[in-house]
């Protein structure tokens, strides 16, 4: 009986040890989001509706390895704010310097294509479409969401 509490303690202090060490060398502290552009950003602007299978051709003539890329459909407004609830990342994935009317004219619609790299933490491959309006199918595979993974 007293071997086995003498075990115990020495178990206890052993792992306090650890978890002070581990302090101590900043082994548990959160690292610093970095924040990554957006890169190889296009930008297309559409008079008329942007259609499903304008959306759907752009992803077939990428070269997309299922190992490592992930695209994604978002509502370009909220893909900021969005990014890091649907993709597990340390980094803030912002959008690059852009013409200042982008974002300009509430009548408008924006949806950006997208590719993550997991391994890479990055969006290496993005198109931002500015549309009058989307079909219904794109507006049927968004449903509620901001941001939707393709798969």
């Amino acid at each position: 009986m007293s071997t086995l509490l003498i075990v115990g303690a020495v178990t206890v202090a052993v792992g306090a040890g650890v978890v002070y060490y581990g302090y101590k060398k900043g082994v548990f502290k959160k690292k610093p989001k970095s924040v990554k552009q957006i890169s190889n950003l296009e930008i297309k602007k559409i008079n008329g509706t942007l259609s499903f299978m304008d959306v759907v051709g752009w992803f077939k003539k990428l070269s997309l390895d299922s190992q490592k890329d992930t695209p994604f459909v978002a509502l370009a407004d909220k893909f900021e704010e969005m990014f890091t609830t649907y993709f597990k990342t340390e980094n803030m994935i912002v959008y690059p310097p852009l013409p200042g009317d982008t974002f300009n004219g509430p009548d408008n619609k924006r949806l950006l294509l997208g590719v993550y790299d997991e391994k890479a933490d990055e969006i290496n491959k993005a198109l931002l479409i500015i549309a009058d309006a989307f079909d219904e199918k794109t507006l049927e595979i968004l449903g509620n969401e901001s941001l939707v993974v393709l798969s």
